[in-house]
């Protein structure tokens, strides 16, 4: 009886010890590495299309830092514009590519797109339909994105964009720069 006792009491300590040396905070140190890279070599490629509308650049000049779109651009790379109560379409204006290891789900959708002077549209080239994409900052049913497909690592999609001038207003003449943003995210 004694010994179970002298050995619960041992136990004990033995915890008490144990529990006194717990930390309470730590900090581990690990190596990371990353490369900033071309958006044609990125883990979310992007490459432009045979179109005057959509170039490489960046804010240095770097050849392919990222995508340019420019939908005025016309021949000899000059600004022509779009006129109103017109609709214009670019088949193949950029492709992207996953190059993820696991499978991903696009969005696109506009940032920036202060001005109500026209409607974007995008499409997986070659299938039909066109998908109204807003403002991301819209709310509730006002907010709309186009949702591609899956696409698994290696793969691309080539993306249609359309814009739809008809919504104009007869005095409006000037510049409208929305962002559009291509968001990937990983399917579980």
């Amino acid at each position: 009886m004694k010994k179970s006792l002298v050995v619960i009491v041992a136990l004990l300590a033995l915890s008490t010890l144990m529990a006194a040396m717990a930390f309470t905070s730590a900090t581990v140190t690990n190596s990371a590495s990353f490369t900033i890279s071309k958006t044609t070599n990125a883990l979310l490629a992007m490459e432009k299309g045979d179109h005057a509308a959509v170039t490489y650049g960046g804010p240095r000049g770097e050849v392919e830092e990222h995508l340019q779109i420019d939908l005025a651009k016309g021949r000899d790379n000059q600004s022509f514009g779009v006129q109103k109560n017109s609709t214009y379409q670019w088949d193949k204006l950029f492709k992207v590519t996953n190059n993820n290891e696991k499978p991903v789900s696009l969005q696109v959708y506009l940032e920036n797109n202060n001005t109500k002077q026209g409607s974007f549209y995008v499409k997986d080239n070659g299938i039909t339909g066109w998908t109204r994409i807003t403002n991301a900052l819209a709310v509730g049913d006002n907010k709309e994105f186009f949702k591609s497909k899956t696409l698994n690592p290696g793969e691309s999609i080539w993306l249609d964009v359309k814009y739809d001038a008809k919504l104009a207003q007869n005095n409006w003449q000037g510049t409208d720069s929305p962002n559009i943003v291509v968001k990937a995210t990983v399917v579980q």
